[in-house]
């Protein structure tokens, strides 16, 4: 489990765990990092332009047919129209179905393992919209006698 004052990045599953500590307090910052940030910007980037270079291929390859022999042209033509339509597809659902996907397969993983009077809440909070440029989420578990004190702190820009 995670030792008192464990800065995490967007680790939503070490605050889950954290929540569920039995070892009483704890507190844990979560902050973006700009490195990370960089990384999935430019893997963000470098399937764009795979995509974009399929699409032009298609294009090439649909503009060249004509210019092949007769038994090329058919293949040049089905070969550029596939390149095109995975292209497009590549661009839109694709991307659509990673995001959902991961959404999905967190939060069916927090329900799994937090206690039931904690999903509602946490459901609630997690569907809120954060944006901002830097986004600092502190969270501090206390185990009290009688109860579990959550303080938790947003800071956003």
């Amino acid at each position: 489990m995670n030792p008192k004052g464990t800065t995490c990045h967007q680790a939503e599953a070490d605050i889950i765990l954290a929540v569920l500590n039995e070892s009483g307090g704890g507190e844990m910052k979560i902050t973006n990092n700009d490195a990370e940030a960089r990384a999935a910007r430019l893997e963000r980037l470098k399937i764009r332009v795979i995509l974009a270079g399929l699409a032009i291929a298609g294009i090439i390859s649909n503009a060249i047919s004509h210019y092949l022999p007769y038994w090329l042209e058919p293949i040049a033509k089905e070969l550029g129209t596939a390149l095109i339509v995975s292209a497009v597809l590549g661009a839109t659902v694709d991307f659509f179905f990673k995001e959902e996907l991961a959404r999905n397969a967190f939060l069916a993983a927090f329900r799994y393992v937090l206690p039931g009077e904690f999903k509602d809440e946490v459901a609630k909070i997690l569907t809120y919209p954060f944006i901002g440029t830097d986004h600092t989420w502190k969270v501090k578990i206390e185990k009290l006698a009688d109860f579990t004190l959550v303080t938790t702190t947003v800071e956003k820009k």
